[in-house]
């Protein structure tokens, strides 16, 4: 699989998609209110297909290579997150807790739809974690412990043996015929 362009990444990067994402509701919001353009929505409409195109590029790409390197017999790359679970709750809660210091402190009624914003997407966050946490307990209760602790993924998206020696030079296919003798 071919990598993505570096403007691909410059537009598809986590960081530049949550950028894009709230520019474009931003600029849509000025443009339904009356008080900005329509053009400059339109373009940060197409800016945010062009990125989330991107970004699902750049996801499938990463899929695909940590497949490749897991038939190598290379050790999948975890995320940051999935190295440190405790960076996730270090940066999280303290911009929760600005973020409920904020809608408490306010008194301004122009920004009272983002209080109600605020809370609406916490009961909703919080809804989602129970979710997680309590969906399997029933089934988890009852079901036996499995013998086998850790299976191995075979990678989904590679090419079937078919596909490769129809498309590899002569000689590498009579190296591989001759291993299947």
């Amino acid at each position: 699989m071919k990598q993505p362009g570096a403007f691909a990444y410059l537009l598809g990067n986590r960081f530049s998609f949550a950028a894009i994402i709230l520019a474009t509701a931003y600029i849509g919001y000025r443009a339904l209110t009356g008080t900005g353009s329509a053009w400059p929505a339109i373009g940060m409409l197409l800016v945010l297909g062009y990125s989330l195109t991107s970004n699902r590029k750049i996801a499938a790409y990463g899929r695909w290579k940590r497949e490749w390197d897991g038939m190598n017999g290379q050790p999948p790359r975890q995320s940051l997150y999935a190295r440190h679970p405790w960076l996730r709750y270090a940066l999280g809660i303290p911009a929760w807790a600005f973020g409920a210091w904020m809608a408490l402190t306010t008194k301004d009624a122009n920004v009272q739809w983002a209080v109600g914003l605020f809370w609406v997407t916490t009961i909703l966050g919080l809804a989602a974690l129970f979710w997680q946490l309590f969906r399997n307990l029933g089934r988890n209760l009852a079901r036996p412990i499995p013998e086998v602790m850790l299976c191995l993924g075979v990678p989904l998206q590679s090419a079937s043996q078919n596909k490769i020696r129809s498309v590899i030079p002569s000689y590498c296919a009579r190296i591989l015929n001759s291993f299947n003798r």
